[in-house]
């Protein structure tokens, strides 16, 4: 395919945005014709040589190239004087930020019919928009924190009002942010009502409509990626984002050169919340109707998640986040909810291992009502821990080699976890009922159910009662997935979802105006 690579644009991202397009540009020319498309600090488009190359771009050298551009209805890059430069079967997004990543590219490119990575012009546009954002997450069930959101014209001819209102449905200390920029860009930290108008009068410098939200102190960030388009969706493993004391600056995330802004990958964090993250990521995906690849990022205090926003183009396209090994990282998600697969042969799902030879941990949950199986030093001890309440959870251990068997007695439906003697591997059979076998009771009753498939894969099935998300997860194998790799799945999503507009209906055989006077 001949892929062109837009990147730079007129935003305040402009050069992260370079060094996405870089790297993107690289990893697809190992399989792909590429053309990187260059858009400068004007908005200009240009094209030429050594425009994939990070050197082009440091030294405050002035970046030299032909300009190029666009016409409805032809996938052509055109030079000024019209005549053709490259006709393009896919664009490949790079652009972070305004006029590139809210969905102003991504309108012009379908009207020059050109299949586009990420987000489609619905899902740029409201992922761009934090308060648009926090608002269909809110209606989706989705934890977000307290905020208030106003106009540049709101604060101008009542400054007053808005900053009572701020104090009236918040509390100090507030963070404060443009609507419309990411890489914490014009983002402040407001500790009193003199520190808020500073941090107000900073973001209407980026910005004409401003959210300010509840700040967390001493809290945790988690960042997971999504993958997919209308159908099925992969969930990358969770990061920590470590080392910073209230937030990530944009020099913290693109230019510490001290070690301060590091990251857990994966991150330590126990099955359940594990669990509640990536299925609110995919939630947060589906609910904006992004496409291609998204980062969701989340902020943790006390028990409690909240999703903080999403990026529609991620920096560097979030392969990072996927370089991990599908087991236990990487899972494909669909939109249905299904029974848990009964094990077949050997094949069985390992849930985590501990110290010692044949430690296995099967749960691990917060709060209350988590239910703990760890192991103790050798090969064949095994510990539990009581839920809470009177729903004890009992444990015998069989004779034998290493074979361990739980089971409770919580009212009518039991739950019985098998470990096998092969392998040291853990099996979840299934009990009596549903059809289903509760690992892990996370907050507000939500349940993980547990099976194992056939060979080398497993299903994993996860409600969350808190998100209200459901989905099916597949373990893919062992296989990573590669910058390269990722490009492929993109354009292919690209592909597929642009052949599916394009077999829509778009015009209307009979006469439009048939029946109207004068308009024959």
């Amino acid at each position: 395919m001949r892929i062109a690579v837009f990147f730079g644009g007129r935003s305040c991202e402009h050069n992260i945005s370079v060094i996405t397009g870089v790297q993107a540009a690289g990893a697809a020319g190992e399989r792909h014709k590429v053309v990187p498309v260059y858009i400068d600090g004007d908005g200009m488009w240009l094209v030429g040589k050594n425009l994939d190359k990070i050197s082009t771009y440091q030294n405050g050298k002035r970046v030299r190239g032909r300009r190029v551009h666009m016409r409805p209805g032809e996938p052509v890059l055109r030079y000024k004087s019209g005549r053709a430069a490259h006709k393009i079967d896919a664009a490949l997004l790079c652009v972070h930020g305004a006029n590139g990543e809210d969905g102003s590219l991504q309108g012009l490119l379908r009207l020059c019919g050109v299949p586009f990575t990420g987000s489609g012009i619905l899902g740029s546009a409201v992922g761009m928009d934090k308060i648009v954002m926090k608002k269909l997450f809110i209606g989706a069930g989705l934890p977000v924190l307290p905020f208030v959101d106003f106009t540049a014209d709101d604060y101008a001819r009542n400054a007053a009002a808005v900053t009572e209102r701020i104090g009236r449905g918040l509390r100090f200390p507030l963070i404060v942010k443009p609507a419309n920029l990411g890489s914490s860009i014009g983002v402040g930290i407001a500790r009193d009502f003199d520190g808020l108008s500073a941090a107000i009068a900073a973001a209407l410098e980026w910005d004409t409509r401003v959210v300010v939200e509840n700040a967390l102190e001493d809290f945790c960030e988690y960042n997971c990626a999504v993958l997919g388009g209308s159908g099925s969706l992969t969930v990358s493993e969770v990061e920590q984002p470590v080392g910073w004391k209230e937030f990530l600056t944009f020099e913290d995330k693109y230019f510490d050169k001290k070690g301060g802004a590091s990251r857990k990958f994966p991150a330590a964090v126990s099955a359940a919340l594990r669990s509640k993250i990536r299925a609110a990521a995919a939630l947060a995906f589906k609910t904006l109707l992004c496409s291609g690849v998204a980062r969701v990022d989340f902020l943790y205090k006390d028990g409690d998640l909240y999703v903080n926003e999403i990026n529609t183009i991620p920096g560097s396209l979030s392969h990072y986040l996927f370089t991990l090994p599908a087991a236990p990282g990487l899972f494909s998600t669909t939109d249905t909810s299904a029974e848990s697969v009964a094990s077949n042969s050997n094949a069985a799902v390992t849930v985590g291992t501990s110290n010692g030879g044949n430690a296995v941990v099967v749960d691990t949950s917060n709060g209350g009502a988590a239910v703990m199986v760890s192991t103790a030093n050798g090969d064949t001890a095994v510990t539990v821990g009581t839920s809470n309440g009177d729903n004890a959870v009992t444990v015998g251990t069989s004779n034998g080699g290493n074979a361990v068997a739980v089971n409770t007695s919580n009212g009518d439906n039991a739950v019985a976890v098998d470990a096998s003697n092969n392998g040291n591997a853990v099996a979840v059979d299934t009990s009596n009922g549903d059809n289903a076998v509760t690992v892990d009771a996370a907050n507000g009753g939500a349940a993980v159910t547990v099976g194992t498939a056939n060979s080398d894969t497993a299903t994993v099935f996860v409600a969350d009662a808190a998100s209200g998300c459901s989905a099916v997860m597949s373990d893919a194998g062992s296989e990573k997935l590669s910058f390269p790799d990722l490009i492929d799945r993109l354009l292919e999503i690209a592909v597929s979802e642009h052949n599916k507009r394009e077999s829509l209906r778009y015009t209307f055989t009979p006469n439009p105006c048939a029946g109207i006077k004068g308009m024959q």
